[in-house]
C-alpha cells in the first residue's frame, strides 16, 4: 500500500479535505498500536487502518460528521467487556485516536504533507510535530511543524517552542 503521506499530499493536492486519522494513545488490548492511521476522504473512502472493526466504524461515522463542521476531535474509545460480546471482538483496551480535518483551503497544511512525502521518497528521516487538541480549526497556519535530519525546521506551532526540541544528528530527537 502506498505510503499513507503520500495519499494525503495527493488527495490536499487535487483539492480534496480530508480526515487523518492516528492512534495516539492506547492501554491494553488494543487491535493496532500507536502511530496507527488512516484517511477519510471526502468522497467516504477509507485508506490505511486503526484497526478495522466497530473502532474504525465509529472513526469512519465521526469522519463524516467531521467533513460538515470542521473540527479537530480526540476520540476515546473504550473496547469493554459489554462491546466485547455484543461484537465479537477478541481485544478489550481503550484507545485514544486524534481525527484531524486537513483543508486543501490551509497552503501551509498543503506544503506540509508535500515536504514529508518528498522527503520520504528520498529516504531522508522526517519528523512530524503536531498540535493535538479538539476543535483545531483546519484552516489555522502553526498546527504543525516538520523536523529534518540537517536540524532545519519546516513550519510552527504557535504553543510550542522549537527550542525545545534537540535535533542533534547523533541522537534521536528528545525534548530538553
Amino acid at each position: 500500500m502506498e505510503q499513507i503521506y503520500g495519499l494525503v499530499n495527493r488527495q490536499l493536492s487535487r483539492g480534496r479535505k480530508l480526515v487523518l486519522a492516528r492512534i495516539i494513545r492506547r492501554t491494553g488490548s488494543t487491535p493496532r498500536d500507536v502511530g496507527s492511521m488512516c484517511i477519510i476522504t471526502e468522497d467516504n473512502k477509507i485508506l490505511g487502518t486503526v484497526g478495522g472493526g466497530k473502532l474504525e466504524y465509529m472513526v469512519h461515522k465521526k469522519a463524516a460528521e467531521m467533513m460538515l463542521d470542521g473540527q479537530s476531535f480526540i476520540y476515546r474509545f473504550s473496547l469493554s467487556n459489554d462491546d466485547l460480546a455484543k461484537n465479537g471482538m477478541i481485544c478489550g483496551g481503550d484507545a485514544d485516536l486524534f481525527l484531524e480535518l486537513l483543508s486543501p483551503e490551509n497552503s501551509r497544511t498543503i506544503q506540509t504533507f508535500k515536504t514529508i512525502e518528498e522527503q520520504l521518497y528520498a529516504h531522508k528521516p522526517v519528523t512530524l510535530v503536531t498540535c493535538i487538541r479538539d476543535g483545531l480549526d483546519p484552516l489555522a497556519k502553526n498546527l504543525r511543524m516538520i523536523l529534518l535530519d540537517d536540524g532545519n525546521r519546516v513550519g510552527s506551532l504557535d504553543e510550542f517552542s522549537a527550542n525545545l526540541i534537540d535535533v542533534s544528528s547523533q541522537k534521536p530527537y528528545q525534548l530538553t
